[in-house]
């Protein structure tokens, strides 16, 4: 009998009988583990029928036994005293399994080498689109890491988004470029070769693509909207939307480019709602430029390319306020007020009537709450200028952390609070309860006068707001 027709007929054998089929089975596992026939399988006998089959092929009793333990060596030995003799173990497995087996070891040096092909055939491929020095410098980081990263690797050792922005300014090139490699990775283990070279090559492209628009944008000193870029990169406006892998790669990415660019930390790193605006912003993108404006009235700009802003000029002269969205502010390389001074309020609507009544005497600007990022570059101009801001914020937890965190980090030494004392409050206070959640912030407070109103907060319990002394604000003898 040919081999072939007694591989056969040995597997019909074996296929007929339930029990054979699970004794093949775990021998198969068994070969995977250990990369070779041996250890042994336990098996539950189901029927008289099965325990019969067990008995005539290992010629042994199995007489009111419910398992059966079997090793390798005796189902090589009562192979022997078969018609299938001429087969070995190995070969009966393999067709029973239908493929060559192989061991998890070889297995996983076979997906290795694998994966390196592709990670070389990929990179290789873009190093003919790499006309900048970032992208050059990827692929020579991409190619090291691909070389020892091990293949397993699962979604969990992909940072969040949280993540990334937690790490900003503390990680190394290397940790950067690693969990940018496993961001393109992840999920992607076992796909075949040639799928997974099309895959890589793709993202690599990708990603070479965007170091040189973003390298074009740093060099022309401009900035592009995100949905703009997307469009550019992908022919989708909305293929960089948040929650998307795409726009997790960017994140990666544009992590990996504040360290090459050596963008340092600073103080928006601090606040969570700003770390990613400011990451974007730094690499050359604007998220969000129609609710991301500054209020600003009697303040001129002067350009970055050293002429007054004309546009900003003319609302000064006026004593009109004005929105100033952040793509204009991004253009600017200085702010000029009136007697080098600022007086900054949280609330719009007593900037509005501060406008009314001040509008062609002071310079002034709104925060609106939580400050945007417009406003912080504001700020950061008026560090510059060595200008003198009054600052005055509701009195709530979040208000009282937004005014320390303006006179402390942002205008150290330039920055007064006005009307923000124990007095004010008390003919601030409303009727609104603060919730004990809430109050806790007031714990992180370190400027004295800022602690002595807390205090009278803590104990009063309701907030204060900037409506009800608004006549503070506008008497003379007050600033």
């Amino acid at each position: 009998m040919k081999n072939d027709e007694l591989r056969e007929a040995c597997l019909a054998y074996f296929r007929s009988m339930p029990v054979f089929e699970r004794l093949l089975s775990k021998f198969c596992e068994k070969y995977r583990s250990y990369g070779c026939f041996c250890g042994s399988a336990r098996l539950n006998i189901r029927s008289e029928d099965e325990r019969e089959a067990l008995e005539g092929f290992f010629a042994r009793s199995y007489h009111n036994q419910k398992t059966a333990t079997i090793s390798a060596q005796a189902f090589r030995r009562a192979l022997e005293h078969t018609r299938f003799v001429e087969l070995s173990p190995e070969e009966i497995l393999e067709a029973f399994a239908g493929a060559p087996l192989s061991g998890k070891r070889e297995e996983e040096s076979r997906r290795k080498a694998c994966i390196a092909r592709c990670w070389k055939a990929a990179i290789g491929q873009q190093e003919a689109y790499a006309d900048c020095e970032a992208s050059r410098q990827l692929l020579h980081e991409l190619r090291a890491v691909a070389e020892k990263e091990e293949p397993a690797i699962s979604s969990e050792d992909v940072p969040s988004i949280g993540a990334i922005d937690n790490t900003a300014h503390t990680c190394t090139s290397e940790e950067a470029v690693t969990a940018l490699y496993r961001q393109l990775m992840s999920g992607r283990q076992e796909l075949v070769e040639n799928k997974l070279l099309c895959a890589l090559t793709e993202d690599l492209h990708i990603l070479v693509r965007a170091l040189e628009i973003l390298n074009r944008l740093c060099v022309e000193k401009r900035y592009q909207y995100l949905p703009v870029f997307a469009a550019v990169l992908f022919g989708d406006p909305h293929r960089l939307d948040p929650g998307t892998r795409d726009a997790h790669l960017l994140q990666l990415l544009l992590q990996w480019l504040e360290i090459q660019r050596g963008v340092e930390a600073d103080e928006m790193n601090s606040i969570p709602s700003l770390r990613r605006q400011a990451r974007y912003l730094s690499a050359g993108i604007l998220l969000d430029d129609v609710s991301n404006y500054a209020m600003l009235c009697g303040v001129e700009a002067i350009g970055r390319d050293g002429l007054v802003h004309a546009g900003m000029a003319g609302f000064a002269a006026d004593g009109a306020p004005v929105n100033v969205p952040l793509s204009v502010i991004t253009g600017w390389a200085q702010l000029r007020c009136r007697d080098n001074t600022l007086w900054i309020v949280e609330n719009p609507v007593v900037y509005a009537v501060l406008c009314e009544r001040f509008g062609r005497t002071r310079s002034l600007m709104c925060m609106n709450g939580q400050p945007r990022l417009s406003a912080w570059l504001i700020l950061r101009l008026l560090r510059a200028a060595g200008t003198r801001v009054y600052y005055a914020g509701d009195f709530d937890p979040e208000g009282l952390c937004i005014a320390e965190k303006v006179q402390q980090s942002l205008l150290p030494g330039q920055c007064v609070f006005w009307h923000m004392s124990e007095a004010d409050y008390r003919s601030a206070q409303s009727r609104k309860p603060i919730e004990a959640r809430r109050m806790k912030m007031l714990d992180h407070l370190q400027d004295s006068l800022l602690k002595t109103t807390a205090v009278l907060i803590r104990k009063q319990g309701v907030a204060g707001y900037q409506e009800n002394i608004l006549q503070m604000y506008l008497s003379e003898e007050n600033t």
